[in-house]
């Protein structure tokens, strides 16, 4: 821990330092979308006012995304402290914080929030997440109600979980829109540049890929087909269909065979993906790479420590494909602005080079309307299908399930209460049915989850 922190009040100067420091393309990868700022000026003590060059209305969801967090200064002068223990400002305090033990935190006493009701938060006294070695530990701790929340990648297991445990409350979203397994496709290879073969070897790639099988396969069919674009950017309520996604998202790997030879490698070409250590092993990676065989690409595994190969790929130094591509966004700007604004965009690993993605992504950044918005992510989507830019491979539902006596936790489409969504925890509270002494307690009005009056004290 950082002793001269000290547990004081995060202040505006933390906040220009902070924005300051992701705005430093020196000293982050993040700067792409901050690149719209002018200034930033300390009006007084707990007052800050961003200076923009010209109107940007989705400022507000960039700063509320999970990239710019604000941190001590001091936490970034000492460097070690990234690894020994977080520094926040949010409703609980770390207690304990240790790679694969054990991170609990206790409700802060001076957190200011207060619900409609004007009751402060959070509604709990600790929140505590224990690192489980695999899904059996996982499973048992969950049946054994040491566990109040557990998240089900396939429906397998979701159906085993719930043949033990039936009075589970299950939630399930069919796509965080964010959420992909991607691989991006190194533009500046020859093989699969901006070029007329180029564009053949993207597509055939893509063609030697059975998407909808590998969902079957891997998540027994929970999932949807995973594409570049938000479906709600595109003024959608759910995901597209795996029929809607044209020639080049359906499995022909005889038509991509032909592909190839047109592009001059009529007998196969070996391609090479960049991964971290085990990624070899990992079932959806061996699965893709047996289809690819049958339109011959031969795929080999590089697999670096994950440090190096995470560097690798934020230098853009790879052969063929790596993982990554796909980031968060509650916003265009967020999502495809990062991807196709232009080659050199740090979070563009591929270099995807496309004329037209790049002026779509340049202009939704001064289009105010929401509907001409809308147009535009389609016109990205469309554009996606027609020259395949990076490579999406899957997209499984989000399912969890929580034990009756948890309230007010619940994802939803763009943030996990893992990540993003992680702010739900300072209105989660359990009822008196919760075992183990982690029950909740009702307050003077009869209601749970509002234990605490406005100067925190326990009513």
């Amino acid at each position: 821990m950082i002793e001269k922190v000290g547990g004081r009040n995060v202040t505006a100067d933390d906040v220009k330092f902070v924005y300051d420091t992701f705005r430093d393309k020196t000293q982050s990868i993040y700067y792409d979308n901050l690149e719209y700022v002018d200034k930033i000026e300390v009006i007084d003590k707990y007052s800050v006012r961003f200076h923009m060059e010209r109107p940007v209305m989705f400022f507000d969801q960039i700063m509320g995304s999970g990239f710019y967090f604000i941190f001590p200064r001091e936490q970034l002068e000492v460097k070690q402290a990234w690894e020994a223990w977080p520094i926040g400002t949010g409703p609980f305090m770390m207690q304990h914080h240790k790679f694969q033990e054990y991170m609990e935190g206790i409700r802060h006493p001076k957190y200011t929030e207060v619900d409609r009701a004007g009751f402060r938060q959070p509604y709990v006294d600790k929140l505590r997440g224990d690192y489980l070695a695999d899904d059996n530990v996982s499973k048992a701790a969950y049946r054994s109600n040491q566990l109040d929340y557990r998240a089900s990648t396939d429906l397998t297991d979701l159906e085993d979980m719930l043949s033990t445990n039936p009075e589970s409350i299950v939630w399930i979203i069919p796509q965080d829109p964010n959420v992909h397994t991607s691989w991006a496709i190194n533009w500046n290879n020859p093989v699969f540049g901006n070029s007329e073969n180029g564009l053949k070897m993207r597509r055939a790639l893509s063609m030697s890929i059975d998407r909808k099988g590998l969902t079957d396969l891997i998540y027994g069919g929970a999932g949807v087909p995973s594409y570049s674009t938000p479906y709600n950017f595109m003024g959608l309520k759910a995901p597209v269909s795996w029929d809607e996604l044209g020639p080049y998202y359906q499995y022909n790997p005889t038509e991509a065979k032909r592909l190839m030879t047109e592009a001059g490698y009529p007998n196969g070409y070996d391609i090479e993906f960049l991964g971290a250590t085990g990624d070899g092993a990992v079932a959806y990676v061996v699965a893709v790479q047996q289809q690819l065989a049958a339109s011959g690409f031969r795929l080999t595994v590089k697999e670096l420590e994950t440090t190096v190969r995470t560097n690798q790929r934020n230098e853009k130094n790879f052969k063929d494909v790596t993982s990554g591509g796909q980031d968060a966004g509650y916003d265009m700007e967020m999502n495809i602005a990062r991807l196709y604004i232009r080659p050199d965009a740090p979070r563009n690993y591929g270099s995807v080079n496309d004329a037209t993605l790049m002026d779509l992504a340049e202009k939704q950044r001064y289009e105010l309307d929401y509907d001409r918005r809308v147009q535009m992510a389609r016109g990205v989507h469309a554009r996606y299908l027609e020259i395949i830019p990076t490579l999406h491979i899957l997209s499984r539902h989000r399912m969890t399930l929580r034990h009756p006596w948890l309230h007010n936790w619940g994802d939803n489409i763009m943030s996990w209460l893992c990540c993003w969504g992680a702010q739900q925890s300072r209105q989660v509270f359990m009822d008196d049915t919760a075992p183990s002494g982690r029950a909740g307690t009702r307050g003077k009005d009869g209601t749970w989850g509002n234990p605490f009056d406005r100067q925190g004290r326990k009513v």
